[in-house]
């Protein structure tokens, strides 16, 4: 005949089982939590990438407006290697050396670099003659992301002075 166990023996085994299972539920979902933090985090940061490269895309357009309402009075004035920023008035992009914040979470800002060519009309890094009549624009967007850190993106392109 079979002793049966004493009943605190069975309680305590009870107990252990318990805790070893309350113990498997915390680590699943501490898990699961975390695993939904990052993907929320994730995200967040693939979302201000997207909404940057649409911004800088803009400010390369913005820029193109700029120059399409006039060289002479819009392009041909701006210093090169000199900071600035775009607004839109509400009915044309404009450029001003004030700051300008997009969305609150958003910088974005453009310099222009002067353009020079060889004797083939090639543009070239060093050397050649200057050309008046094209600028090299840069658009730099940059954002702070939810742990401090900055990021930014950036494009160039060429304006030329194409009415003339």
């Amino acid at each position: 005949m079979l002793k049966r166990a004493p009943r605190d023996v069975l309680g305590g085994y009870l107990l252990l089982e318990v805790v070893v299972s309350l113990a498997v539920v915390v680590l699943i979902l501490g898990t699961f939590t975390l695993a939904t933090s990052q993907v929320i985090r994730f995200s967040k940061d693939t979302s201000n990438q997207v909404q940057a490269s649409f911004l800088l895309e803009e400010g390369i357009e913005a820029m193109r407006f700029v120059r399409d309402s006039g060289w002479d009075d819009n392009i041909d004035p701006l210093a090169a290697e000199t900071t600035y920023y775009l607004y839109f008035d509400g009915s044309s992009w404009r450029v001003t050396t004030t700051p300008e914040s997009v969305f609150q979470r958003f910088d974005r800002y453009v310099y222009l670099d002067e353009v020079y060519r060889d004797s083939n009309d090639d543009i070239v890094a060093s050397g050649g003659a200057l050309d008046p009549d094209t600028k090299e624009v840069n658009v730099v967007v940059s954002w702070l992301d939810a742990s401090g850190i900055t990021h930014s993106v950036a494009a160039a392109s060429y304006l030329t002075n194409q009415y003339e």
